[in-house]
């Protein structure tokens, strides 16, 4: 006959509980394995959702960007709006080079009158007017808004558009509707028809 074995202390049996103890080291073993799992599906839920709204946020920004692109390639166009007379020779040669679209040199020569003569208006919209050819973007900006606080009656206009086709072209929506409101509201702006047309595409967009 087979004896138990018991301890002869305690009195405990020793087969019973090491196979209790297998048992619990082996529940144990499978809640790390669920609770494991279970994280790292949590873990990879939230990456796969971080990596969606990226590419969501890339997209929108993107087919934003192209679209705003596509405005200011379809309305930017330059206008001849100076009103240079013959004695102004510093104004002509920048004129001149201007028309041959040597954008570089005239701007040179717009930023030396501006430098003699910060009343001189054309100087400021022209030299910006070449900026924007040689999408120096923020340097037309801010001098388009310089015409702008100048108010002057002849500039102005022309200015805020041009304006708000920079700011549409450095994809800053909020600040071209802005412009574009002003002038769709203006009764005097020649660009206002342009003006509600734009507002028409950005808000079907």
């Amino acid at each position: 006959m087979k004896l138990k074995k018991f301890d002869d202390i305690n009195g405990y049996d020793y087969d019973l509980v090491t196979n209790d103890l297998h048992k619990d080291v082996q529940v144990n073993k499978e809640i790390i394995v669920v609770k494991k799992t279970k994280k790292y599906w949590l873990i990879s839920s939230i990456i796969t959702f971080l990596i969606f709204s990226l590419v969501l946020i890339i997209y929108l920004k993107y087919n934003g960007f192209l679209a705003e692109n596509n405005i200011y390639d379809e309305y930017y166009r330059i206008e001849n709006v100076s009103k240079v007379t013959r004695g102004d020779y510093n104004i002509l040669d920048a004129f001149v080079e201007f028309s041959h679209k040597n954008y570089k040199e005239s701007s040179k020569l717009y930023k030396n009158i501006m430098l003699k003569d910060n009343t001189n208006v054309e100087a400021y919209f022209y030299y910006s007017i070449c900026n924007m050819e040689l999408e120096n973007f923020e340097e037309s900006i801010k001098y388009f808004n310089y015409i702008i606080d100048k108010d002057d009656m002849y500039y102005t206009p022309h200015a805020q558009w041009y304006l708000s086709l920079c700011y549409l072209k450095e994809n800053q929506e909020d600040k071209a509707v802005d412009i574009l409101i002003k002038i769709a509201a203006s009764e005097d702006n020649i660009h206002k028809k342009e003006a509600k047309e734009i507002l028409i595409k950005l808000a079907e967009k």
